[in-house]
Parts: structure tokens; C-alpha cells; sequence
């Protein structure tokens, strides 16, 4: 996120924080803190759908805030739930998707894009079929 700047004195929680000071947000703190979330270091994207209350991905609910939220949420969150929506559509209508016989995919965890080999994306002499 980024930086904000505090405009009057104010406290939160034990800590006085006075006008003026530049605040950073933790937000990886923030996402694995133990005292919100079960095992929050484990990818469980189905803890959002156990909830008891409709999470709102468009900054109305804490508990899953992918544009940010209040006054500074990403003006692109309209054009972006359409933009994913319709591309993923379009790849699973034009696209005949397969995986090769004999072929096992990797599904162990990695820490971001760079630990995929473009080798597991891309293979030559795979066919993707237009229709």
C-alpha cells in the first residue's frame, strides 16, 4: 500500500501518533495475523467461502480486500471484474485444454511467478486448438 500521512494527533491502540507522521501499512502482517485467521501462513482460498456473512471483494468486507478499500480503492475495479470475467471466458471457449497423456503437473507451492519455468507454461510441439 501506500504511504499516508496522519493529519491531526490521534492513538491507536497503546501507540500516540502525532500529526503529520508518515504511516506504512504491514499489510503481509496484517494477512497472516494468527489471531484473525486458522493456519493464516497456508494458501486456503476456501476460508472466505466458510464465512457466515457474503464477502464482497469490492472493499466492503476486511476479510478480502484485493483493490483496497474507503477513499483510495483502485479506480480500475469496475473495468477489472469485467476485463478477468470475460478473458477467462474467452479462454476456456477458444481453447480445447489438455494435459498430454504421461504427464504430471508440478502443483507444489513456490514463492511467486519466477519459480514457474516457463518450460511448465510453454512446452513446443504442444498443441493449444483454435476452434
Amino acid at each position: 500500500m501506500v504511504p499516508h500521512e496522519s493529519c491531526e494527533d490521534c492513538t491507536v491502540g497503546a501507540y500516540h501518533i502525532p500529526a503529520g507522521t508518515q504511516l506504512l501499512v504491514h499489510v503481509w502482517a496484517i494477512q497472516r495475523d494468527a489471531t484473525v485467521w486458522e493456519c493464516p501462513t497456508e494458501f486456503d482460498p476456501e476460508r472466505f467461502l466458510n464465512s457466515v456473512k457474503e464477502i464482497d471483494v469490492k472493499g466492503q468486507d476486511f476479510e478480502l480486500i484485493p483493490f483496497g478499500l474507503g477513499r483510495r480503492i483502485c479506480p480500475g475495479i469496475s473495468l477489472a471484474m469485467i476485463v478477468v470475467s470475460h478473458t477467462l471466458g474467452r479462454l476456456l471457449q477458444s481453447f480445447e485444454w489438455f494435459v498430454p497423456e504421461g504427464t504430471v503437473i508440478d502443483m507444489t507451492e513456490g514463492s511467486g511467478t519466477r519459480s514457474i519455468p516457463l518450460e511448465a507454461i510453454i512446452k513446443p510441439g504442444l498443441p493449444l486448438h483454435l476452434y
